[in-house]
């Protein structure tokens, strides 16, 4: 795997252990950000099933004001904190070790009310300037102590109202394979675009085997495009304009077709 444009252009990502994630291979990743387009300057990311963190990654390296990575393998977190740290953008991301399907706190989409250039540095404990005062340690033995960024259950968060642009979603192909998997996926992302997580229009993509999409429902998301690559398929919504109608975000990136 590799970063294959933007700052980090060339750079070879380390690997989870094969049996911890399926990485999305380079070509399909590709295609992607050729469909996403280049307008990625100023999004906000969420990168469910994140594993390596290829994807969030990559949209960072081109340009994505910063990214909230959501992945419950040790194995898997632990090789993205070093990816962030090798592609050199870790001041612009945020490690949620958790199962994506559980849902994100509130807080998820955290930044501080300061611009970019005068966030506070950072402790070596906490890697991520706009969350380290909510950074605990990991409770997971045989990890260093900054390995992973763990949500606060203190309530004491830093919070701007910001809401994510473009959504990631690449879970396992057997739980989009499943109905009963693929609706637990479903309401997460319908959960949310409906709480004000998502921004109006934001765009999601979901990677999954090829299968027809045309009978899926979202609600409060609309299906817009599907594009097979061999034995992978990217299948796209938008959330509709009409949630959080009071929102001030700005409209998601994307070519794909409204």
């Amino acid at each position: 795997m590799r970063v294959i444009s933007g700052a980090a252009r060339g750079t070879k990502l380390f690997s989870p252990p094969a049996d911890a994630v399926r990485p999305m291979l380079d070509r399909v990743k590709e295609a992607l950000f050729s469909i996403i387009g280049p307008r990625l300057d100023g999004q906000k990311v969420l990168d469910l099933f994140a594993g390596s963190g290829s994807l969030g990654i990559e949209a960072l390296s081109r340009g994505a004001e910063f990214c909230v990575f959501i992945e419950q393998s040790h194995a898997a977190a632990s090789v993205l904190k070093k990816n962030l740290e090798k592609t050199h953008v870790a001041e612009r991301a945020r490690v949620l070790m958790r199962d994506a399907l559980r849902g994100l706190p509130a807080d998820a989409c955290r930044q501080s009310q300061e611009s970019v250039k005068s966030r506070p540095q950072t402790n070596a404990t906490c890697s991520v300037p706009w969350s380290a005062q909510a950074c605990l340690r990991p409770q997971s033995a045989g990890l260093p102590a900054d390995a992973i960024l763990m949500p606060s259950d203190s309530g004491a968060s830093v919070h701007s109202g910001a809401a994510f642009t473009i959504v990631f979603a690449d879970p396992p192909y057997e739980l989009v394979r499943r109905p009963d998997g693929r609706q637990r996926l479903f309401g997460l992302l319908s959960g949310l675009a409906g709480k004000g997580i998502l921004a109006p229009g934001a765009l999601a993509m979901i990677h999954h085997e090829p299968a027809p999409a045309a009978n899926w429902v979202i609600a409060g998301m609309e299906l817009k495009d599907e594009r097979v690559y061999g034995r992978s398929q990217l299948t796209f919504f938008r959330v509709s304009s009409s949630n959080n109608a009071g929102s001030n975000e700005k409209p998601a990136a994307g070519q794909v077709e409204d």
